[in-house]
């Protein structure tokens, strides 16, 4: 059922473990009966955790903007699907019955803890919550855990992951050069940053630029998104700041000139703004 659009309202509760819950909950109408669905949990922890039994569900994995969770330092920076927390997990009965809870905190602020529930997980034990949009901010460090729930059994906490939700595109344009061209071999091109350490790399193209795009393909159905500077049209930096040569085949058919568009990346796949350049390459078939 898709969420209604309808009357919402904030219900307080207590669960049986001693956690003060706030639910937005929305009303709607179906068959003629008022029935009450629960989107976004929200709960500040007030109670003692609840005890692990033998037969509690399991994380396996966990996933944060469609790349598996970082536990460790240090904590890589994020960009447009920040807020999409996923984990997946397991358990001895039925599948469908499974429920998951994130919790979510800035660094070093762990009062300020929010926790967002997936009702019902998806197949191959899939749990997933999108944050809210403005609850994160730009440059914060964040961490997270998640846990699973199979009717009144719970996981663990899993171990923290963490990000640096990072919004902020580059500023710098950078510079294009091509090297004199030479019928029959691809162009020299050489890509500068002008020491701007926040310049990761670089998405070129001989025609307009794509959008690097993620998809729900992953081996459990969760988001997949590419790693930074990996795409065909990318190049990566030895270091951020730098310069960086490479050679490109030119396009089938191309004659006269060609049309080189370039736009600095940073490391959480923020793009700058676009420039271009025009090389005239005469009839390289004739050459």
């Amino acid at each position: 059922m898709t969420r209604d659009a309808g009357t919402y309202l904030d219900v307080r509760t207590i669960d049986a473990h001693g956690e003060k819950q706030m639910h937005q909950a929305s009303v709607v109408r179906a068959l003629g009966a008022a029935v009450t669905l629960t989107f976004g949990v929200l709960a500040a922890f007030t109670g003692p955790a609840a005890a692990v039994s033998d037969g509690a569900p399991v994380v396996e994995h966990r996933f944060n903007a469609g790349f598996a969770c970082a536990d460790g330092k240090p904590f890589p920076r994020l960009g447009g699907f920040a807020g999409t927390l996923e984990a997946v997990a397991s358990e001895d009965d039925d599948a469908d019955q499974l429920s998951g809870e994130f919790a979510i905190w800035p660094k070093g602020a762990p009062e300020e803890r929010q926790v967002f529930s997936d009702l019902s997980a998806g197949p191959h034990g899939l749990l997933s919550v999108t944050l809210p949009d403005g609850l994160l901010t730009d440059g914060q460090t964040y961490k997270w855990k998640v846990r699973a729930r199979e009717g009144r059994e719970r996981s663990a906490w899993s171990e923290a992951c963490g990000f640096t939700y990072d919004r902020t595109p580059p500023a710098t344009t950078p510079a294009i050069s091509v090297a004199e061209y030479v019928p029959g071999q691809p162009l020299r091109i050489t890509l500068d940053s002008f020491g701007d350490p926040e310049v990761g790399g670089f998405q070129f193209s001989f025609s307009d630029l794509g959008v690097p795009g993620c998809s729900i393909g992953g081996e459990f159905g969760q988001l997949v998104c590419p790693a930074p500077f990996t795409e065909p049209d990318q190049v990566r930096l030895d270091t951020p700041g730098g310069a960086v040569t490479f050679d490109a085949a030119l396009p089938p058919g191309a004659i006269l000139s060609v049309r080189i568009q370039a736009r600095a990346l940073d490391a959480a796949g923020n793009v700058g703004q676009p420039v271009e350049t025009s090389v005239f390459i005469g009839f390289p078939g004739m050459g």
